[in-house]
């Protein structure tokens, strides 16, 4: 048996959990209908406790948690080689290769890494009951619309207490638009009369495509970058590396402010990513500072350049 658990020389599982795995693993394999369905068409399961895992079986095999991961899956093979969206993807991916089968796990915004206990552990249990569904599938040819997101599905019914198979209309909701909590009201009132001051700002947040590592993170990432510099005087204020799960909108905000602390109000800011616009458009509003979109941002770019920045 080979396992190529990419970069990570020490394993928490145990052996019996990794044979296990491998076992059930090689198993499906064998029985996965390759070459039978397009990249999008997915097997799901329902366990127990109403949680959701979506199969694709497209250069290996996906395991994807949840709408999250499903969703993230779906932008990824209508945006091939945007590397934004493929370091979005929440997936367990399992591929085959000369060395045998590699295992890796993908969270957003992090390196493409191995298993940790929690996944060799949960991969097992989806992978128990996807044996199951695809030999229904194979025995029973039930009519699947793949391409109206229907989906083979093996649900445990809490009424029945058993499992059941059956075919349903996947669906996608809308993703819930992002909460960005902005500061307090004594301190946008203390913003929004503080004098003003003849400087136009600079503001970019975008994606680093570098690994950083940090102390308390088990893999590395790709951090988020925020750059606050003054137009006029050509001059980086601030840059922040925010890793996964950082607040980006307060760390964003919160540079603001210190720059009108001690400075005052700049009479402009410019961004350059609509993102970033629609990120920072509530606090600007709320203190009534002008915010614009700008192809380029000449004190930005100039240290991105300076610095072999490459975004």
């Amino acid at each position: 048996m080979v396992i190529n658990v990419a970069k990570r020389e020490e394993i928490s599982n145990s052996a019996s959990e990794w044979n296990s795995l491998y076992n059930i693993t090689t198993k499906l394999f064998r029985i996965a209908p390759w070459g039978e369905y397009t990249a999008d068409s997915f097997f799901s399961i329902c366990d127990e406790e109403s949680n959701e895992y979506f199969l694709s079986f497209n250069n290996g095999i996906h395991c994807l948690p949840g709408v999250d991961g499903l969703r993230s899956y779906i932008r990824m093979l209508h945006n091939r080689g945007d590397e934004l969206i493929e370091i979005a993807l929440r997936s367990i991916a399992i591929t085959r290769s000369k060395e045998g089968l590699e295992y890796k796990s993908y969270l957003p915004g992090y390196v493409p890494w191995s298993l940790n206990d929690y996944e060799v552990k949960l991969l097992h249990r989806v992978y128990g009951q996807a044996i199951p569904l695809i030999e229904w599938v194979a025995n029973e040819s039930p009519m699947v619309d793949y391409t109206k997101l229907e989906s083979p599905t093996r649900r445990y019914d809490q009424k029945r207490r058993e499992w059941v198979h059956e075919v349903r209309r996947l669906q996608l909701p809308p993703i819930p638009p992002k909460v960005i909590e902005l500061p307090d009201e004594m301190t946008l009132y203390r913003i929004a009369n503080r004098h003003s001051v003849n400087a136009i700002l600079e503001i970019d947040v975008f994606t680093i495509m570098k690994q950083s590592t940090e102390e308390g993170y088990d893999r590395p990432f790709y951090p988020t970058m925020i750059i606050i510099a003054e137009q006029s005087r050509n001059v980086v204020l601030d840059v922040k590396l925010v890793p996964p799960g950082g607040d980006i909108p307060e760390e964003t905000i919160e540079a603001i402010i210190e720059f009108i602390e001690k400075h005052g109000r700049p009479t402009l800011m410019f961004v350059q990513a609509q993102e970033t616009y629609g990120m920072l458009y509530g606090f600007a509003e709320e203190v009534k500072l002008p915010l614009r979109v700008a192809g380029f941002l000449s004190a930005v770019n100039y240290y991105k350049l300076e610095k072999g920045i490459d975004t």
